[in-house]
């Protein structure tokens, strides 16, 4: 974990929550509060592609968790947001000259997110 990079994530994080759609009206759904803690989760304790595969596709997911890794994609890359993140952020992962070094950029936008999130109030029905 970089603090710095974290802090220097945060602000930009703020912008692509509303940019995204995923904040509207100053309310993000609790369903992605669950989803970006999960996520870092995965990231730590699992497969780095893995985790990125699993959340790049919708599947049976209450709420677009997709925009998330769009979201995470755009931070690292320092890239316009828009959708598809999943297969540029696996690429980004894969080009890195230091895996490591990219997945702890990962996890630092992840967390980024995570407390740009608790700015807005939280969406408790959806």
């Amino acid at each position: 974990m970089n603090k710095k990079q974290i802090d220097k994530y945060i602000p930009r994080a703020y912008e692509l929550l509303i940019e995204s759609g995923i904040a509207e009206n100053g309310k993000v759904p609790n369903t992605f509060r669950a989803y970006i803690s999960s996520f870092g989760a995965a990231v730590i304790m699992g497969s780095l592609n893995a985790a990125i595969a699993f959340y790049s596709e919708q599947g049976s997911a209450k709420s677009d968790r997709p925009r998330l890794i769009d979201i995470i994609y755009s931070l690292v890359s320092d890239q316009p947001y828009k959708k598809g993140g999943g297969k540029a952020l696996i690429s980004y992962v894969e080009q890195s000259k230091s895996r490591t070094a990219a997945k702890e950029s990962i996890y630092n936008a992840a967390l980024a997110i995570k407390l740009a999130i608790s700015m807005f109030t939280i969406d408790k029905e959806k």
